[in-house]
């Protein structure tokens, strides 16, 4: 553009705004001023939720660096950050505005959440830094004992607490809902965290103190079977039991008992094997099930795992004058968990596990250093070592580490566990510790459960992906994915040979099966949903029906050798009553979390 172009442009400009009538000025000053106003309600709005999320982290910080010892200092900051963004909720700029018609409702609710969430900071929560201040962390753990008295002691202090909670709660609730999307979020953000906040101190007055004795068996021993896996062979809940022990607790004290080597319980298989699970484990081979101790945590739910595990107790020397009250189900993720949360632990040939290497040495590398017979001795031991030192008074820290790793490990089912108690399995559940096959249509998941045919340690070279993506963002009805779910074997020819066939499986007259993932798939639908569609690339054949935990279910079979990648293809549809986006429930790996990447998801809103 020339310089007498742009002369002529800038002179008509000129001439267009000496044209502009007074009252276009009036309404250009009065879109101005809007939008500064906007603006400045913009930012305070998210100087509120800044302060809001502040306070919430002082809570998640005490806990995971164990300074719940200190609880005034956290409390302290909670009320000065909430304090905060009520002011700013009640200062000129939002009054004058609670007045004005249509935002003046949302202004207005905006007030009065900041101001609850403030008055619970100040009356409510000293009342539970009280409790928590009452509590010596060094009595309470301390020898292997859990002092029960100790807890029970603050019944009368948490029922006051609660009480003042859910008057809160109660102020809150009556709190219209905004219509603006900002403060709409942060009035279901405060809800969430509220109602949160109400289910895990009503679990605590209603249930656990009330039934804590009973628990730790100060009216009876109670007695709990710890069922050590190896994801290196898997079994749908997480891997083959390689070792049994107890734990029992007699007036709170913990016991560690020693750990046997499945050996010695395999004269005894489940009795109560049902009809699908026969057809599916145990007619079809090429393993055909036993279903002895090794097997019972091929079930996929953790309740049914210990259904069959109490039966083969029952019948051996275990179940002689002693009542099995429920099952842990533990593999080297957890344990490498509890290392990193006590300290290294060195084994008698000098190696030395940490909170890095353990789970690797426990599904791999131990099955290289030592014989057959060794290998489930080390799990034992470091196992036993850890929750010897945990019970003994760990520090505060140290428990805050590990309660840090506990929804991970939980939902990625390395720790499981099931109580016949009733009211114990309702906070077992509640915490995420028993796993089940897809029941909540609310919370979609769909099913992938793995066992190995091959009696071998393949499973630590068999590395599983699996992608989800969204695919019917733009109709109504029941939201539909499509999953890929790859498994590959990444066994190198030139290992197999300086392997055991312990490690590879020993197949005699059929050497080229050596190291090949002999693969049982069962994918379970998820809740109120469906699957269809399947195809598979890569080799395997695209799974059939069939039936298992009371649902119609994918079956299929794969012979994995090394190198080779297979990938099933398959769309979902969830329930209409599905409130979150679809999760994958799957067998254990010997990673912390599963590989799940969301390719594609609807936008919210």
């Amino acid at each position: 553009m020339t310089e007498g172009e742009i002369l002529t442009m800038r002179n008509r400009l000129t001439a267009r705004m000496k044209h502009v009538r007074w009252w276009e000025w009036l309404i250009i000053a009065i879109v101005a001023c809007l939008a500064a106003i906007a603006g400045v309600y913009a930012v305070q709005a998210v100087q509120i939720r800044n302060h809001e999320n502040t306070a919430v982290d002082a809570v998640k910080h005490a806990i995971s660096e164990g300074e719940l010892t200190d609880m005034d200092s956290t409390v302290e900051q909670m009320q000065e950050e909430t304090a905060a963004a009520r002011d700013i909720a009640h200062n000129g700029w939002w009054n004058a505005a609670a007045g004005l018609p249509g935002v003046g409702h949302d202004v207005q609710v905006m007030q009065r959440m900041t101001g609850v969430i403030a008055d619970l900071a100040e009356q409510t929560l000293p009342r539970y830094a009280n409790l928590v201040s009452q509590l010596d962390f060094r009595t309470l753990f301390h020898d292997g004992r859990i002092d029960a008295e100790a807890l029970v002691e603050l019944e009368p202090a948490l029922a006051e607490a609660n009480k003042s909670l859910n008057e809160k709660i109660a102020e809150y609730d009556a709190i219209e809902r905004a219509h603006m999307g900002v403060v709409a979020g942060a009035y279901d953000s405060g809800r969430n965290m509220l109602a949160a906040a109400k289910k895990a101190t009503t679990t605590a007055a209603d249930t656990v103190l009330p039934n804590i004795r009973t628990w730790l068996g100060y009216d009876k021993v109670q007695t709990y079977a710890v069922l050590a896996m190896t994801t290196a062979e898997m079994r749908g809940s997480g891997g083959l039991v390689g070792s049994i022990g107890t734990v029992t607790f007699d007036h709170g004290k913990i016991t560690i008992g020693d750990f046997m080597s499945n050996v010695e319980l395999l004269d005894y298989k489940a009795t109560n094997v049902n009809k699908d699970e026969y057809a599916l484990y145990q007619l079809d081979g090429p393993i055909h099930l036993r279903y002895d101790v090794r097997d019972v945590t091929n079930a996929p739910s953790t309740k049914r795992v210990a259904e069959l595990f109490r039966n083969i107790w029952n019948q051996s020397p275990l179940g002689d004058g002693v009542t099995l009250n429920g099952v842990v189900l533990a593999d080297p993720v957890f344990v490498q968990s509890l290392v990193k949360a006590l300290g290294d632990v060195k084994l008698q040939d000098g190696k030395v596990l940490t909170g890095d290497n353990t789970a690797e040495y426990l599904l791999n590398t131990v099955y290289k250093d030592h014989a057959s017979d060794d290998t489930d001795g080390v799990f034992s031991t470091v196992a036993r070592d850890c929750v010897s030192r945990m019970m003994k008074g760990a520090s505060p820290r140290a428990f805050a580490s590990f309660v840090k790793d506990l929804p991970a490990l939980t939902r990625y089912r390395h720790l499981n566990a099931y109580s016949f108690n009733k009211s114990l399995e309702t906070v077992l559940t509640e915490l995420g510790l028993t796993a089940n096959v897809p029941r909540d249509a609310a919370r979609p998941q769909v099913g992938i459960y793995l066992t190995e045919k091959n009696p071998s340690k393949v499973g630590w070279y068999i590395k599983r992906s699996t992608t989800v993506k969204q695919t019917n963002c733009e109709s109504s009805g029941p939201a539909t994915y499509h999953v890929e779910y790859t498994l590959t074997n990444t066994f190198a020819k030139e290992e197999l040979k300086g392997l055991s066939s312990y490690v590879t499986g020993d197949w005699g007259a059929y050497p080229d099966r050596g190291g090949s993932g002999m693969e049982t798939i069962v994918f379970y639908p998820p809740a109120g949903g469906q699957l269809k569609d399947f195809s598979v690339t890569g080799g395997g054949s695209a799974p059939t029906t069939g039936a298992l935990e009371w649902a119609e279910v994918f079956r299929t079979y794969v012979q994995l050798r090394p190198g080779q990648t297979v990938t099933y293809s398959f769309d979902v549809v969830v329930s209409e009553d599905a409130t979150q986006k679809l999760e994958v429930d799957e067998t254990p790996t010997g990673r912390q979390t599963a590989n799940v990447r969301y390719t594609y998801l609807c936008p919210v809103g």
